[in-house]
């Protein structure tokens, strides 16, 4: 299998279990805080690591703890951190409190991430092009990066996928030229700078998104699965009933599941039949890092869901 770049945000995330969120003026006892390493680009990149693909991440922390702490998970994962750097200040960190019913709310504050430069981007891209069969990336990093990352990509033949999120005011205009974008339902909306709610104008949407040199759009779709969109394919992809847990990192295994598909050869749908199998493993468990999808438990999920569904 190839190599895939992951460039984007690491976060310490601090998760906070409550059977449900406070309103105004209540006090609700929390039933657990663990510290976990997260980002969506620090997801992504575990998830495709775990899934088989050769990995390089590229991201940035702080000079503090945290810091050392996010780089030391990466590589237990066996991720090439190498071209990591170090900022002045703190790591990006994470405040997710986690519903008994598995919802999640999230406050971000970006640190480090919010510091990556242009010249960074080239730094890393450049010399690795001749190696790189995908790069993925997401919105938590400087706008301005993400267009360098897609325009560099379009300039030397190598896949760029952007995971829409979070749309932090990014246009449509901005992801010109990426091979796949993949948004949900507000994030395509926020693309397109209107709401989308019926399949008919999520396809109008993605048609738009089509128009600006970007080779397919893939939204995703929550519980209700996802939808593909292309030039000369319209895929519609339902979602695997699961016990839901924890729904931080489903959409960073969902892209990294895709990328895996894509990279592994397998056709569109099958591609997207894995990427919603590893989307659906992550919600069972609680943070993102532990969440994230095996190759062995890609091949579990297989066996026992097709045996229940035959019971």
């Amino acid at each position: 299998m190839g190599k895939v770049l992951v460039i984007g945000s690491i976060n310490m995330d601090i998760v906070i279990s409550v059977e449900h969120m406070p309103v105004g003026g209540e006090n609700v006892y929390v039933n657990d805080v663990e510290l976990i390493c997260g980002g969506k680009g620090a997801n992504q990149a575990g998830a495709t690591a775990k899934l088989g693909l050769d990995t390089v991440y590229f991201g940035c922390v702080g000079q503090d703890e945290n810091g050392k702490r996010l780089i030391d998970t990466l590589q237990q994962s066996g991720i090439d951190t190498s071209y990591m750097k170090v900022k002045d200040g703190g790591s990006g960190q994470c405040y997710i409190i986690v519903e008994g019913d598995g919802q999640n709310r999230i406050l971000v504050s970006p640190g480090a991430n919010e510091k990556m430069t242009v010249e960074d981007i080239d730094q890393v891209i450049l010399p690795l092009i001749p190696e790189l069969d995908m790069i993925l990336t997401q919105l938590e990093i400087p706008l301005e990066c993400v267009e360098r990352i897609v325009q560099l990509g379009k300039e030397h033949g190598v896949k760029v996928f952007v995971d829409a999120g979070p749309i932090r005011g990014c246009k449509a205009e901005q992801l010109r030229g990426a091979w796949c974008i993949s948004p949900n339902e507000t994030e395509l909306g926020a693309l397109v700078e209107r709401k989308v709610q019926t399949e008919e104008e999520i396809v109008k949407a993605a048609e738009e998104l089509l128009a600006l040199d970007v080779e397919c759009v893939l939204v995703k779709l929550g519980g209700s699965g996802c939808l593909y969109i292309s030039k000369d394919e319209r895929i519609r992809q339902k979602s695997y009933k699961v016990n839901v847990v924890d729904t931080t990192a489903a959409g960073d295994s969902f892209s990294a599941g895709f990328a895996v598909g894509v990279l592994e050869n397998k056709s569109t749908k099958d591609a997207i039949d894995y990427a919603t199998k590893c989307g659906a493993i992550a919600v069972t468990k609680k943070g993102a890092s532990p969440s994230l999808p095996t190759k062995e438990a890609v091949m579990n999920f297989e066996k026992e869901y097709l045996r229940n569904e035959t019971l």
